[in-house]
């Protein structure tokens, strides 16, 4: 019978690489036994730990396998009776080489063999060129390995860019993501640990990235900072550039009870959209766009100036109404041509508004919304509405163009359904129902994708609308003190930076709520690289910025991961789940 773990001791190596292999592989050996000294169950190396990286490299260090490295590895973990993650080493294979990751068992034997999928391709002038493909061929296979009833999925390095790859590791059980990978000083100053930590979060996996340690004498300077991630998209182990060990260890039992008080997977909306693909075997694969709505309009703009109103919203709708028409006011005259507002922008968001608040569309908050975008010549999104249609509540926001003219709606797509202890209680879908459809509007040339709230735990959402050609998210959010802090600007930079594209979150602010749902405020807009180039803290206020589509261009040319995606083993369908009976409404 297989004996259940509910911790596993990890130990995560970040060693100094030379040109010498021998030396290389005796440090090692030094390394390995300084882990298993201290307790460690599974132990993992970084990317090309038996050489230096670099195409110059490749070629010359490659071994077959088996071979003189993955002999020794073998022989360590047998020795040890440890489950060694022996990185990544240059593997030759008939005339090919691949860049290569071995698992072996406490009896040292091959557990699982994983080639990087994603090659690190990139052109950034001035600062960073890299061509792993002059060298080496991508691999066709996902891998995963157990210890005992603990799940792991393997990446390398660059294939941490890609979140269908993490997303179809958790769909298959993995527990753990492993990504022995050597970031730059340019790239890893701003992603590394982003990356990281949205993998764990997004997936509810703890994930490890296991870098080499930097070396003033290499061609290629490692970022280092190895570090692990909770499934709660905390730090709890890393070091510095230098050369270590990182200890952790798998929780099972926090893994489940993160699992159980947030449960996005079970919310996932596999009746719209679905991310397919197999393991451990190559088979094409297409992405699939049936329908969606889409509404759109013509002019070029190279830049847009938005305006993000974190508004104090009270009990009193005609208060509330005053003070939207004064701050859209204010914003149009500042020189905001795109003004968003937050989640429930009329009214108190709690389960208890719905009743008194909710109205059929068009009504009088319809037409209040229509009135101030026409006045202001602005195109407005109203964060949310609480629509009522059919005998259903639906979280409804709206957008109108300069005219007052209705250009999308989009209904919540994931309610907000959580119990953390003590902590935070709520379920949205006690009181409203959930949309069906994925929502885009097009501002001139600047293609803009809806989403609310609680969507943005929903990475699917974010590429489906990347695939559809969205600048630029937007998130009408109120995320509670309980999970703002964590996770409101984490999310906000994933869904940014995996996608190349501008992301904004506009919350209400976080002055007393008469509904009793203090929310976090903290609006921000992050850019196409992950940075945050606006934010405001919680009080109420008006935060600008402004969407550049020379420099979202140029950040797509320079790492091109839309071109780099795997539609050959793995893909994202959308599917047609419209409602006929939900009717799209026009101002005259």
């Amino acid at each position: 019978m297989m004996k259940m773990l509910q911790k596993l001791k990890i130990a995560l190596i970040q060693l100094s690489v030379c040109e010498e292999k021998t030396t290389n592989l005796n440090r090692v050996k030094d390394f390995v036994q300084e882990a298993v000294n201290k307790g460690a169950q599974l132990i993992a190396l970084p990317e090309c730990f038996n050489s230096p990286y670099g195409n110059k490299y490749f070629r010359k260090y490659a071994e077959s396998i088996p071979g003189e490295t993955s002999e020794l590895m073998s022989k360590l973990a047998k020795h040890h009776k440890i489950h060694l993650v022996a990185g990544s080493i240059p593997e030759k294979y008939e005339n090919d080489y691949y860049n290569t990751c071995l698992v072996f068992d406490t009896d040292g034997k091959l557990l699982t063999k994983f080639r990087k999928i994603h090659l690190f391709d990139i052109d950034i002038p001035g600062k960073m060129q890299f061509k792993e493909s002059e060298t080496l061929k991508p691999g066709y296979n996902l891998s995963t390995f157990n210890i005992s009833n603990i799940k792991f999925g393997l990446g390398i390095c660059y294939d941490l860019r890609f979140p269908e790859l993490a997303l179809l590791y958790r769909k298959h059980g993995c527990h753990v993501l492993l990504y022995p990978g050597a970031f730059n000083l340019v790239t890893g100053p701003c992603h590394w640990e982003l990356l990281i930590r949205s993998r764990a979060l997004d997936n509810q996996v703890y994930c490890a990235a296991i870098s080499p340690a930097r070396s003033a004498d290499s061609d290629y300077k490692a970022y280092g900072h190895t570090l692990i991630s909770d499934p709660w998209g905390k730090i709890i182990g890393q070091t510095d550039e230098k050369e270590g060990i990182v200890y952790s260890a798998i929780d099972m039992d926090y893994l489940k009870e993160v699992r159980e008080q947030i449960p996005v997977s079970k919310q996932k909306r596999n009746d719209i959209y679905n991310v397919t693909g197999p393991l451990y075997i190559h088979t094409p694969c297409v992405f699939k766009f049936n329908s969606f709505i889409h509404y759109m309009s013509a002019k070029i703009l190279r830049k847009l100036k938005l305006a993000l109103i974190q508004l104090n919203i009270s009990d009193n709708k005609l208060d509330n109404f005053k003070k939207v028409a004064n701050y859209v006011k204010e914003a149009a005259r500042s020189g905001s041509a795109l003004i968003i507002l937050p989640e429930f922008c009329c009214n108190p968001y709690s389960n208890t508004y719905y009743k008194n608040h909710g109205e059929a569309i068009p009504g009088n908050l319809f037409y209040f919304l229509s009135d101030v975008a026409k006045q202001n010549k602005v195109f407005l999104v109203a964060g949310s509405i609480p629509e009522k249609y059919n005998g259903y509540f639906y979280a409804t926001s709206l957008a109108f163009n300069l005219n007052g003219q209705l250009l999308a709606q989009f209904r919540k797509i994931h309610l907000f359904d959580v119990n953390i202890p003590n902590k935070l209680i709520f379920n949205e879908s006690s009181k409203i129902k959930s949309g069906n459809q994925i929502v885009t509007f097009n501002m001139y040339n600047i293609k803009i994708g809806l989403g609310r709230c609680y969507d943005l735990r929903f990475p699917e959402m974010a590429i489906l609308y990347r695939k559809l050609g969205c600048h630029l998210l937007l998130y009408p959010s109120a995320f509670s003190y309980v999970t703002g802090p964590p996770h409101w600007e984490l999310l906000l930079r994933a869904r940014a930076l995996d996608n190349q594209v501008y992301c904004a979150g506009v919350s209400s602010a976080a002055d007393n709520n008469p509904a009793g749902h203090t929310t976090f405020g903290h609006s921000l807009v992050t850019d196409p690289w992950g940075k945050v180039i606006a934010k405001t803290d919680e009080k109420e206020s008006i935060l600008y910025s402004e969407i550049d589509m020379d420099y979202l261009e140029e950040v797509r040319q320079q790492m091109p991961l839309s071109n780099q995606k795997r539609g050959d083993l793995y893909s994202l369908e959308y599917y047609d789940v419209a409602d006929p009976e939900a009717p799209f409404y026009s101002i005259p």
